[in-house]
């Protein structure tokens, strides 16, 4: 047992009900576990670190981020030390050719099985694709297994390994973090989705299985200004800009004349933490969708923000955190899984959009420039998108299956929108 093993001295952590989802493959709905793999890339600029090197590194940090080394025991339904875990076994190198698509190796890492009786993280070094005359650069990737990390854990274990700060270790009263709401919200505000829809046509299928990841940057200007003008938050813009660029990437579903037919918005999920604040030790899921309608249906750009703000604002997000942290560690598995299964359905749920706010990071002395997450893709959900808010930038990646046509053209879309609403707003405020 290695000295890092003795010092979490065998904890472990039992499962709750949302951790027993994703270990059985979302119920079972799941195949295919690699397409469950989470994580995100990091850019930076100059000569990479030797493997040995990004080595050490991790393992002089990974002392203080404890759940870097649990694993999971699916007959107890728990997590437990890892015996004999080291963390440079979970350090690899990826060298491409001059000129490589890094985002699409990413992609094959993050494919890439785990071990079973190992902890379910890897983080690859991807050098060598700078093509002739370029500034050299490398990439960093994270990927773990979503039964393992929810995006949130995984967003704070990156800040531990590369931006300071230490994890606690993960102990058994946060499972569950249960609380009791201020308030109740009404029995049509659950954040489940009641009420089956039509499947999207340009995420209808068949699929290929195969995945593609789009990443980009947004005019932050426009996004700042929109926001300070509006006072909506800066998520709210670029939701409000995402169902302008959705309608216009499918127009012919949202002109339907009036009828049964007729779409009154797009539902989509939004992911939201449960963890209190961040004393959390970051294993396994606590994590919950807040389901809301993308106002595609609505041609003005300030009646998209309007009602994309009235959906989200601060005080129903927290309703819901409260809510499902005082449910969900109370209801039986039997209950949880149906609850899940329909949020994940096609036919209630058209898509996910994940949020993710990260502090400064840093490579010993060399700052982090870039940062985009990457989602799983769920079952018959062939779009994922995922916005990470990373210093004074806000970066969107787009994971698709390839059978999703004009993929590329709906982020440059998305783009278009951010600045089409800022236009709005502001002529709106001129006058």
């Amino acid at each position: 047992m290695s000295r890092f093993s003795r010092g979490s001295d065998g904890r472990e952590v039992p499962m709750g009900p949302v951790d027993r989802f994703f270990v059985s493959g979302l119920g079972g709905l799941v195949t295919d576990e690699t397409t469950m793999y989470i994580g995100g890339i990091v850019r930076l600029s100059g000569a990479p670190p030797s493997l040995g090197e990004l080595r050490s590194l991790v393992a002089a940090q990974a002392r203080r981020v404890p759940v870097l080394s649990y694993r999971v025991d699916r007959e107890r339904r728990a997590w437990s030390v890892c015996d004999g875990f080291t963390p440079a076994d979970h350090v690899v190198e990826r060298r491409l050719t001059p000129g490589a698509d890094v985002t699409a190796h990413a992609l094959e890492v993050m494919a890439e099985p785990f071990r079973a009786d190992r902890p379910l993280w890897r983080l690859a070094l991807i050098h060598g694709y700078g093509g002739a005359g370029e500034d050299e650069q490398y990439t960093l990737c994270y990927a773990a297994d979503h039964a393992y990390q929810d995006g949130m854990s995984i967003t704070a274990t990156v800040e531990a390994l590369f931006g300071g700060g230490s994890l606690p270790v993960p102990h058994a009263k946060e499972y569950p973090t249960a609380i009791r709401p201020r308030r109740w919200p009404a029995p049509s505000d659950l954040a489940v989705p009641l009420r089956r829809v039509p499947v999207w046509e340009p995420l209808r299928g068949p699929f290929t299985g195969r995945r593609k990841l789009l990443t980009f940057r947004f005019d932050q200007d426009a996004i700042n200004a929109t926001a300070k003008v509006t006072g909506a938050t800066r998520n709210q813009v670029c939701l409000a800009a995402l169902a302008g660029a959705l309608r216009d990437w499918a127009p012919e579903e949202w002109t339907a004349p009036v009828g049964p037919r007729r779409r009154h918005g797009l539902p989509v999920a939004l992911p939201l933490s449960l963890r209190a604040g961040r004393g959390s030790g970051c294993l396994g899921n606590q994590v919950t969708g807040l389901h809301i309608h993308l106002p595609c249906h609505r041609p003005s750009p300030t009646e998209q923000l309007r009602q994309v703000v009235e959906q989200t604002g601060m005080e129903r997000l927290q309703r819901h955190r409260e809510l499902h942290r005082a449910l969900l560690p109370r209801l039986p598995y039997a209950a949880v899984r149906p609850l899940l299964a329909r949020l994940f359905d096609p036919r209630y749920t058209a898509m996910f959009i994940t949020t993710v706010r990260m502090g400064p990071l840093r490579i010993g002395d060399l700052p982090i420039r870039d940062v985009w997450g990457i989602p799983p893709l769920l079952p018959a959900q062939p779009l994922m998108i995922v916005l990470c808010q990373y210093r004074d930038g806000i970066m969107p990646s787009l994971l698709f299956d390839t059978a999703v046509e004009g993929c590329d053209r709906l982020a440059e879309l998305w783009s278009r929108h951010v600045n089409v609403l800022h236009d709005a707003v502001t002529t709106v405020t001129a006058r």
